[in-house]
């Protein structure tokens, strides 16, 4: 067996300083002028009122409903970032992405069947 021309690399992973975990609903993209595969990520949740109007009552103390919210009649796409990928890494990340998904679920599927009884 000829040996490997190249040595092994090992990489130590570390967090950055702005490390966040972001919950994603879904994504949205396509290609850019580099040939790269864009993909914008997204977080869905309901419109934050820009306004609303409290009483206070006889005491002095906010009342907890308003009495006029001012706000969006939408819900929020709120894109949180973007991965730009070449066609080779986005198939990478996709079968990671896939064979992952089967494994939780395969894993999952014995405590849901469980839970039902």
């Amino acid at each position: 067996m000829a040996d490997n021309k190249y040595p092994p690399i090992t990489f130590e992973y570390i967090k950055s300083q702005d490390y966040k975990v972001h919950h994603v609903h879904g994504g949205v993209g396509g290609p850019n002028a580099y040939g790269e595969l864009v993909l914008n990520l997204y977080f869905e949740r309901g419109a934050i009122p820009k306004r609303a109007t409290h009483k206070i009552n006889n005491d002095g103390v906010l009342e907890s409903e308003p009495i006029k919210v001012e706000q969006k009649d939408a819900m929020i796409r709120d894109v949180l970032f973007a991965l730009s990928l070449t066609p080779s890494h986005a198939k990478s990340v996709g079968t990671w992405l896939i064979q992952n998904a089967e494994k939780l679920e395969s894993q999952m599927l014995p405590i849901i069947e469980t839970e039902k009884k």
